[in-house]
């Protein structure tokens, strides 16, 4: 087995015991797709660094992400919808490139009025 076959059942194995369940629907009324997703959640911080502030990190912003196995759906882009439980959902904003298995993609969270009638999970 050589070195790529060997990170990529590595990258199974982590996606397994990382990822929960999710829907994936590429709009709002379409059929929901099962498959599993890694949320990813990063804070970058904000301020001024030129200005009279000295408080360089004066507020932090959320970036989620998530991270799809590609065997089981490939997000397209802004339109596209993930629900993980019933306050928890995303609204795909920028898809990036595939990176073999998996593809990521920046999302911003649904408000709960954004969630009301989306399938999920568990329901």
């Amino acid at each position: 087995m050589g070195l790529r076959e060997i990170k990529a059942k590595a990258r199974a194995q982590l996606h397994d015991a990382m990822s929960v369940p999710a829907y994936f629907m590429a709009a709002r009324g379409s059929d929901p797709v099962p498959c599993s997703v890694r949320v990813h959640t990063k804070f970058g911080a904000l301020g001024d660094l030129k200005g009279t502030s000295f408080s360089y990190a004066e507020t932090r912003e959320e970036i989620p992400k998530l991270l799809f196995w590609r065997s089981q759906v490939e997000p397209t882009g802004r339109n596209n919808l993930v629900t993980i439980s019933a306050d928890e959902g995303y609204r795909l904003d920028t898809v990036d490139p595939p990176d073999g298995l998996t593809v990521k993609a920046a999302v911003v969270r649904l408000s709960p009025t954004e969630m009301i009638g989306l399938p999920y999970p568990g329901a």
